[in-house]
């Protein structure tokens, strides 16, 4: 029987991929359901005269988790703003300034993290107005995606610390 040995690179990469697959799954069904949520409300109001009194609420707090779960996602992806420009500065420096901006990424998501998680804690005593769901659950999006965003920071900046390293070694050789 032959076993391979798997490394625990190997395994921490496999479960941020299936993260990122698990998060960019939940942005689509919550997109699916803000958008039909929403055509539904819109029917309902000019079509029957009865609108609904709780789906602009409900909307607006999957909307809130689709954008955030989208930021890591984005955080892992390297798809936002500030990281794309810095593709336009030489190598040396773009490393430098990558390496600079996933510790503050870091730094900040940290923060985030800690703080957001009391906000959501203090919050689930507290209900929505118009959907009986506690605060507390509409808050946790903003701990999640500071987990998330942690994680894919450290994940990215390991693998520029490792690219980093074995160009300079290269040229050594």
């Amino acid at each position: 029987m032959d076993h391979k040995r798997v490394s625990f690179g190997h395994l921490l990469s496999r479960f941020l991929a299936i993260s990122q697959r698990t998060l960019e799954t939940l942005c689509g069904i919550f997109t699916l359901i803000m958008v039909l949520l929403v055509f539904l409300q819109v029917v309902f109001r000019y079509v029957f005269f009865y609108p609904f009194s709780w789906s602009e609420e409900f909307a607006t707090f999957i909307f809130i988790w689709i954008v955030l779960l989208g930021a890591a996602v984005g955080i892992r992806k390297q798809e936002h703003l500030g990281l794309s420009i810095i593709a336009y500065f030489p190598k040396k420096a773009a490393t430098i300034i990558e390496l600079g901006t996933n510790v503050i990424i870091i730094v900040f998501f940290l923060v985030v993290l800690f703080s957001s998680w009391e906000v959501a804690m203090v919050n689930m005593a507290r209900r929505a107005s118009s959907v009986d769901v506690s605060m507390g659950y509409i808050r946790m999006a903003l701990p999640l995606t500071a987990f998330f965003s942690v994680v894919f920071g450290i994940e990215l900046q390991f693998k520029l610390i490792r690219n980093w390293f074995s160009k300079r070694m290269n040229k050594q050789d």
